[in-house]
Parts: structure tokens; C-alpha cells; sequence
């Protein structure tokens, strides 16, 4: 995954001549990526942040901790989200935000 991700950036510097804008890239990273492939390179993290945990310092163990909870939480606000979202049959935040790429 990290040496996809290299590549990949070395490509797009090497493409513009070493510069590169960041909001395209971000989008073209959003773009190509799909929910599923997502979850399966955030589980592979998981993993293997947790079998190399044990050659970690305490403080960085912590601070992994604190940011895994606060992702937990944004992931519950979204599912949360979502449920009120289908309860009353609303459009889905990127569902809004498609339709306006849309018409361009």
C-alpha cells in the first residue's frame, strides 16, 4: 500500500514536471478509491499496527489509542448519520455533492 501510494506520487510529480497541486491530488486519490477497498486497507493497518504494537513506545501506543477512538467516534456519528438519513429518506451528504459535480 505505501510503496502504491509512492509510486503513485512519484508518477503525478514526475508528469508535471515536479510540482504538483494538492487538491487535485486528494481528489484523485477520493476518486479512485471505493468504500470497500477502504476498509480492507484500514483493516490491513489495523493488523498490522497491532502484530508490530509490542515494538512501539508507550506514548506512541497512546497516541494510536486516542486517535482510534476519535476515528471510532466519527464513524459512529456517521452511522448515526446514515440511519436518520434512510429513516426519513433523505439524500446522503455524498449523494448532494455528486449532483453538483453533475451538472458541471
Amino acid at each position: 500500500m505505501l510503496v502504491q501510494n509512492s509510486k503513485h506520487q512519484r508518477g503525478i510529480e514526475k508528469a508535471s514536471n515536479g510540482e504538483h497541486a494538492k487538491a487535485e491530488d486528494f481528489h484523485n486519490l477520493f476518486s479512485s478509491l471505493t468504500f470497500d477497498k477502504a476498509v480492507q486497507k484500514y483493516m490491513t493497518a489495523t493488523k498490522l499496527l497491532l502484530a508490530t504494537a509490542d515494538e512501539g513506545s508507550l506514548e506512541k501506543l497512546e497516541t494510536a489509542l486516542k486517535i482510534n477512538k476519535k476515528m471510532g467516534a466519527r464513524l459512529e456519528s456517521i452511522v448515526k448519520i446514515r440511519k436518520a438519513e434512510n429513516a426519513n429518506n433523505e439524500e446522503s451528504l455524498s449523494d448532494l455533492i455528486e449532483s453538483l459535480s453533475a451538472e458541471n
